[in-house]
């Protein structure tokens, strides 16, 4: 209706800002885990433009000492709410799992992907000494 259009057009304004503000917190994710073993920021898409909607942090039991579900517990903990990304995979929905190509043998990379990833909060109000105290809580998991 109107009412919508007139504010989505308003907002529309506020989108760039927003995604820099969101590229920045990103970069400071990024700066947090770049020499963690076990745990990786993924890397934007070369040629493509990001909006930063999601943050993805990819978790690898073996290297880092802990599983992306331990983490997700302990940010809870935290009353941080992040999200466990492409979980669960379609392959496994009722309606799908059926299927032949469904079997998990048949997608081992998607099931590695899928429970190794976390999106990690962002949005542009998101302070960034709150991004800082996010990545403390889950390296001294690791630590500690």
């Amino acid at each position: 209706n109107e009412l919508q259009a007139s504010l989505g057009l308003l907002n529309l304004e506020l989108i760039d800002d927003d995604r820099l503000k969101r590229k920045k917190l990103k970069s400071r994710y990024i700066e947090h885990f770049k020499n963690i073993d076990g745990a990786e920021i993924l890397p934007d898409t070369p040629g493509a433009t990001n909006n930063y909607q999601y943050i993805v942090l990819r978790i690898k039991k073996e290297g880092f000492g802990y599983s992306r579900d331990e983490i997700y517990n302990k940010l809870r903990q935290y009353n941080v709410f992040p999200r466990k990304y492409f979980f669960p995979l379609c392959s496994e929905m009722k309606h799908f799992r059926h299927l032949r190509s469904s079997k998990p043998e048949n997608l081992p990379i998607a099931h590695e992907v899928a429970n190794e990833g976390l999106c990690l909060p962002i949005y542009g109000a998101l302070q960034s000494s709150a991004v800082d105290r996010i990545c403390e809580v889950i390296l001294e998991t690791r630590t500690g």
